[in-house]
C-alpha cells in the first residue's frame, strides 16, 4: 500500500552583507592666513636756493633807484652848498685883506676860469654782486613690503570619524512544511464518485 501523505520540508534562505569598519580621518595641510603689507617709498627734494644782490652793483655803474638817487642828490647838494658858501667866505676874506694890495677880483675870475671838469664815465661795475647759496637737500623715506602671518586658525590635531561596521541579513527564502496528500479523493456519498460501480 502507498503512503497516503507526502511531507517535503523547505529550508529557510538567509542572504548575509557585511560591510567592514572604517576610520576616516581628515589632515589638512597647515595654511596660514597670509597679508601683505605694502611698502612706500617717499622722496622730499628741497633745491638749493641761490641769493644774488646786485643793488650795490647797479648802483656802482649809475643805475640808482629812485631814493637812492635824492639820497645822494641831497647830499651832493649840501657838499656844494658847504662848498658855495666856503668860496664866498674865501673871496669875502680876500676883498677885505685886499686894502692896499692891488684888486683881487681878476685872481679869483682866473682861478674860477682855469679850474679843470673831471668827467668820469663808468660802464663796468667796481663792485662785486653779492651772492649767497642757501643748501638745499633730498630726505629718503622708505619702508619695506612687510608680511604678516596669522597660525591661531590651524588645527593642532586631525579630524577623526570611527565609522563602525555592518551586518546586514536578508531573508529570501522562508521556511515551509509542505504536506501533499497522494491517495484519491473520498466522496461522500460514495456515488458521488464518477468511477463509483455499486457492488453486486
Amino acid at each position: 500500500m502507498q503512503p497516503l501523505l507526502s511531507i517535503r520540508r523547505v529550508p529557510i534562505q538567509v542572504n548575509v552583507t557585511t560591510t567592514r569598519a572604517q576610520l576616516q580621518h581628515s589632515t589638512e595641510l597647515p595654511r596660514p592666513e597670509v597679508s601683505r603689507q605694502p611698502g612706500r617709498s617717499e622722496i622730499r627734494t628741497q633745491p638749493a636756493l641761490v641769493n644774488m644782490d646786485s643793488f650795490e652793483m647797479r648802483a656802482s655803474m649809475g643805475l640808482r633807484s629812485p631814493r637812492r638817487s635824492i639820497e645822494e642828490f641831497a647830499q651832493t647838494g649840501r657838499v656844494a652848498a658847504g662848498e658855495a658858501t666856503r668860496n664866498f667866505a674865501e673871496q669875502g676874506n680876500a676883498v677885505v685883506d685886499s686894502h692896499g694890495r692891488g684888486n683881487p677880483i681878476p685872481d679869483m675870475i682866473r682861478s674860477r676860469v682855469l679850474t679843470t671838469a673831471e668827467t668820469v664815465m663808468a660802464f663796468i661795475p667796481n663792485v662785486p654782486t653779492q651772492m649767497w647759496i642757501e643748501g638745499g637737500g633730498i630726505e629718503f623715506d622708505f619702508s619695506p613690503d612687510r608680511l604678516n602671518y596669522d597660525w591661531s586658525r590651524i588645527r593642532s590635531r586631525p579630524e577623526v570619524e570611527f565609522v563602525p561596521g555592518e551586518v546586514n541579513f536578508e531573508i529570501t527564502q522562508h521556511p515551509e512544511l509542505v504536506i501533499e496528500y497522494l491517495g484519491s479523493p473520498r466522496y461522500v456519498p460514495p456515488s458521488a464518485d464518477p468511477n463509483y460501480e455499486p457492488i453486486p
